[in-house]
């Protein structure tokens, strides 16, 4: 834990969208997106579990042993389709918020996976780079999960 110290802040808003091709079927990829301990490890930790509840007003958190750490919460789901959600997606000691939406497209054989990602807050300097590349980094891991079954 961290002591509880200033911060340079700035409100800040900021929007993007990322895709990538997935050779899997939108069912699998969905499958492999809701497992979220498999592919979603920015930050490991030993003895730290990923959730993710697939339903409206379901959590995505992590714990570890009495800690725990809430990332969002589900605000829409479509099976196979459209997950979204709302939180402060890491950024749990500042007062902003994220909306992240995954959206699956089939695309011949396998899917087309789109992630939209909208912030607003006061937050520190790089915070939408950071993003980009985070989720740049996870969305490659998702994929290499959705087409080999293979934890990341």
């Amino acid at each position: 834990m961290q002591s509880l110290r200033m911060l340079k802040l700035k409100p800040v808003s900021f929007q993007f969208i990322q895709e990538i091709d997935i050779k899997a079927s939108p069912e699998k990829t969905w499958k492999a997106l809701l497992n979220i301990g498999g592919w979603f490890n920015l930050m490991p930790g030993e003895g730290r579990s990923l959730k993710l509840e697939p339903w409206a007003g379901g959590r995505f958190f992590a714990k570890n042993g009495d800690v725990e750490h809430l990332f969002a919460t589900v605000t829409y789901i479509e099976s196979n389709k459209l997950i979204r959600f709302l939180g402060q997606m890491g950024m749990s000691h500042l007062p902003a918020m994220s909306a992240f939406i995954f959206e699956l497209q089939p695309k011949g054989k396998g899917t087309l996976l789109r992630l939209g990602h909208r912030c607003y807050g006061l937050c520190d300097y790089d915070v939408k780079k950071r993003y980009q590349g985070g989720w740049k980094q996870l969305l490659v891991k998702l994929k290499a999960f959705a087409e080999t079954g293979k934890r990341q």
